[in-house]
């Protein structure tokens, strides 16, 4: 296929229409993309989740991109403000709902808060709001628990070991209201790095102690109730390394993934994990490629295969590949291969798709010529295999596809005696919530409508941090600010 020249072209839309099941697509635009995250819906459509720094509000964004069912270009979106907001992870429930959690820097305060984005089918917010306090509070998993929250894990430097980092796990209802954050561990630095559930809805969260220099040290599984009490923690009994994923297997098992530094050569190797759910290990199987390789994400399909997503420097095109292996549930290979160019990809999620009976991979590639990096996707059937020709499609910045969201200014901050909320316009339709640090509202108010500033009167509060949590429009955004 020739390729595309960019700079001639321009923005706009290549589409095709794939006879065949399998694929590999670039989704890409002018600038820094990522690709984090791909699903199929009921309508055996695909939503895409990414970042993005072409499009949107500054920095980097977070990007959703709609294809229907047979893979053509339906529309885009973004989501974001004025600082980097970058999606780490993603979830797709039965009513094709989406929840997207990743993390918002904000280099003015220096200090990282995470977000939870929930959309629909149509990519329309249905919540977001952004957690964190005057440290780095980072996610890096999400999950759908049940069917009126979210689970969020990561870490966090405002725990109980002060300066270093904590494990933590969130519970979040569909309102936005933080029901209890987690920082239970072993005590030392540590950071939770993804979530599955038992058939009796527990909570299993995989991760791994960080050393001083914070690097990965050993790996754990843990054991949570749904109040975020830690009922065990089981730290596997060999290997320096991390577990980075994890999930249910045939409703008995834990099964995860990651990777143990080798300990003869200054590379990593890729790792197969099975547990019961009582955190005893019944296979420990190292997937050794001779060569810094990790596997980052593991999901079993409905034939009792494993099926993994990772990186690999050694079966690779030029300096590393996106990779793809099948494995029984010994842990012994039976398929593979790996997708991307001459330059180096890095590894999304992977899904299974019922209504098909394939594989859906999503990662970053710097391959093909795209001007910075983009979004690879790729489709395989159950022996891993693609076609592989690239298609290559440009998204272009069509403004009525986007969402416009409510963008507005909160100072002073820090504040003494009074706050300004200033909109840029008349609010339509609104609320405000004042609460403080442990979640308890000072006030409530809807009596901003048709008003473009909002003065609040601060001199009754105490010194402090506060929360302001308005809902405008339907949108749900959340800003801290500090009393002196």
């Amino acid at each position: 296929m020739k390729r595309v020249s960019f700079v001639l072209l321009g923005l706009f839309i290549f589409q095709f229409v794939f006879g065949q099941n399998t694929f590999k697509m670039v989704l890409t635009s002018s600038g820094y993309d990522d690709g984090v995250a791909a699903f199929r819906t009921s309508d055996k459509g695909y939503r895409v989740i990414g970042n993005t720094s072409a499009y949107g509000n500054g920095g980097k964004d977070i990007w959703v991109i709609a294809l229907d069912s047979n893979a053509n270009f339906l529309w885009q979106k973004t989501y974001g403000y004025f600082f980097n907001e970058e999606a780490t992870s993603a979830a797709i429930n039965a009513q094709d709902q989406i929840v997207i959690t990743g993390n918002l820097t904000n280099s003015i305060a220096q200090t990282v808060n995470y977000f939870i984005l929930h959309l629909n089918l149509n990519g329309d917010i249905l919540l977001y709001q952004q957690y964190g306090s005057t440290d780095w509070d980072m996610a890096k998993s999400v999950s759908f628990f049940g069917d009126s929250t979210f689970l969020v894990a990561g870490q966090s430097f405002n725990g109980p070991i002060a300066g270093f980092s904590n494990p933590m796990l969130s519970m979040i209802d569909f309102h936005g209201n933080l029901l209890w954050t987690s920082y239970m561990g072993s005590g030392q630095a540590e950071t939770n790095t993804d979530i599955s559930f038992g058939k009796n809805q527990e909570i299993f969260v995989s991760g791994y102690t960080l050393t001083l220099a914070e690097e990965p040290d050993s790996s754990f599984l843990k054991s949570y109730d749904n109040q975020g009490n830690m009922v065990w923690q089981s730290v596997m009994p060999q290997w320096k390394g991390a577990l980075l994923s994890i999930a249910n297997f045939e409703d008995s098992m834990i099964i995860g993934t990651g990777f143990r530094f080798d300990t003869l050569n200054p590379w990593r190797e890729p790792i197969i994990i099975k547990a019961n759910q009582s955190g005893d290990y019944v296979l420990l199987q190292d997937e050794k490629q001779n060569g810094d390789s990790y596997f980052s994400d593991i999901i079993g399909d409905t034939t009792g295969m494993l099926l993994v997503t990772g990186f690999s420097t050694v079966y690779s095109q030029g300096l590393g590949d996106i990779y793809t292996g099948k494995f029984d549930w010994m842990g012994y290979w039976h398929a593979g291969s790996t997708v991307g160019g001459h330059l180096k990809d890095t590894p999304g999620n992977i899904v299974f798709s019922p209504y098909d009976s394939t594989y859906l991979s999503c990662g970053t590639t710097k391959s093909f010529g795209v001007p910075y990096s983009a979004i690879l996707l790729t489709q395989m059937d159950m022996t891993t295999y693609f076609d592989t020709t690239t298609v290559m499609n440009l998204v272009s910045s069509i403004p009525s596809l986007q969402t416009s969201p409510v963008v507005y200014k909160v100072y002073p901050n820090p504040a003494q005696d009074f706050l300004t909320i200033d909109f840029g316009k008349n609010v339509v339709n609104g609320n405000l919530v004042l609460y403080d640090f442990t979640g308890k509202i000072i006030f409530e108010t809807n009596g901003f409508n048709g008003k473009s500033l909002v003065k609040i009167n601060l001199t009754s509060l105490k010194s402090g941090q506060y929360f302001i949590k308005n809902t405008v429009n339907n949108q749900m955004i959340t800003t801290r600010f500090i009393k002196y």
